[in-house]
């Protein structure tokens, strides 16, 4: 999966979940966790689903990892930034997809529709519920002035 950039601080994911309807705990922790599994937190995260690895040739892109339903599609170039350049025809969706204010929306969105279905990584969310455990106590002592742990 390559990244540029920072992950996302874990507390800072746990607060932007929450701001945007995962209020539910176990729901939440399980979101955080999916998207640590799925981005390691990176925004800037893209998976092309490579034929050759049984793989469709769509890509996924962002914190979410969204699938841009471009089947036989090829890999995203990377400019002289790293950053990936994605083919014309799904530029929009993933440039979209790549900004965590947007991918938050459709996230919410297919998360209603079809609850976790739509993400691999949720089958290994419990890899990552310890540390997303330790965001979530954290993003709460930060809220009501407590000391983080």
């Amino acid at each position: 999966m390559p990244v540029n950039g920072s992950p996302m601080v874990k507390r800072d994911l746990i607060a932007f979940l929450y701001a945007h309807g995962w209020h539910d705990a176990d729901n939440l922790l399980q979101m955080a966790g999916t998207v640590d599994a799925e981005s390691g937190c990176y925004p800037t995260a893209w998976h092309w689903n490579d034929p050759h690895d049984g793989g469709d040739g769509s890509t996924d892109w962002g914190l979410f990892q969204l699938n841009d339903s471009n089947k036989g599609g090829s890999s995203p170039a990377i400019d002289a930034a790293g950053n990936p350049v994605p083919a014309t025809k799904v530029k929009t969706f993933a440039e979209a997809a790549l900004d965590p204010s947007q991918a938050i929306v459709k996230a919410r969105a297919l998360y209603n529709e079809r609850g976790f279905e739509p993400w691999f990584g949720h089958a290994r969310w419990k890899n990552y519920a310890p540390a997303m455990t330790r965001a979530l106590a954290n993003w709460l002592r930060e809220k009501y002035g407590i000391a983080l742990l």
